[in-house]
């Protein structure tokens, strides 16, 4: 089976990109709606899975399109989104003919269960496409509605994780205590003044480091332990 995966977070789209690989399915991946209606017109999928909130061309608008056009609209079509999702998200959904709208995330195997059910339902009747039941002009306030909600939600929470991010910044910089920041490869990323103080090491010397290199054996295990946390 081939499938269209449509989703501009690119942690989301190599996940379900993975687990439809897995299964031995083709898939062709897309960041908005507008790069994906081109490729299903070029190379039409068996099944199309859809983030909603998206750039240049969202979710709502791109499903209207495909069940537009006379050559995709028998496809079927699911919404698979976690965009700050309630009850008129899925009401705007169903007008527009949408297969199926799964919340995210899902169990692997949960979601390949409900795609499972979604191409077997296809299958029985796919001569009759789902109804879109929405006129344009309907289509319209609806779908500005519902976008400009999900985006002003979308804002609040950007901004409470930059308040968080600038408390968390204050805490660090202005601490008694020696702090350090290393990656995922035990790499040192950055050092707080304090710990420039305590150890004498500006960040430029120990950037990229270790933290085992403060294990020089003149200091205890505790404070090896404190420089040492991440």
């Amino acid at each position: 089976m081939r499938v269209l995966i449509v989703e501009d977070a690119e942690d989301s789209r190599i996940l379900l990109e993975d687990i439809l690989s897995t299964q031995g399915h083709v898939v062709d991946v897309a960041v908005n709606g507008v790069q994906a209606l081109q490729l299903a017109k070029q190379t039409a999928p068996d099944l199309i899975i859809s983030d909603i909130l998206m750039p240049e061309m969202d979710g709502y608008e791109f499903c209207r399109q495909i069940k537009r056009d006379p050559q995709l609209q028998l496809l079927p079509f699911i919404f698979y989104t976690a965009t700050y999702t309630n009850t008129r998200d899925r009401q705007l959904a169903q007008t527009l003919g949408l297969s199926r709208f799964i919340v995210k995330p899902q169990d692997p195997e949960k979601l390949l269960k409900i795609i499972d059910e979604v191409c077997s339902a296809h299958a029985k009747d796919k001569s009759v496409p789902l109804e879109m039941r929405v006129s344009d002009a309907e289509f319209e306030p609806m779908h500005a509605a519902v976008l400009g909600r999900k985006l002003n939600t979308k804002l609040l929470e950007v901004e409470r994780q930059a308040e968080e991010l600038k408390l968390a910044s204050l805490v660090f910089q202005n601490s008694s205590e020696g702090m350090m920041i290393t990656n995922a490869n035990n790499k040192i990323i950055m050092v707080n003044p304090a710990f420039a103080a305590i150890t004498g090491y500006s960040f430029n010397e120990v950037k990229g480091e270790s933290p085992s290199l403060f294990n020089s054996g003149q200091h205890d295990r505790s404070f090896i332990g404190r420089c040492g946390s991440n």
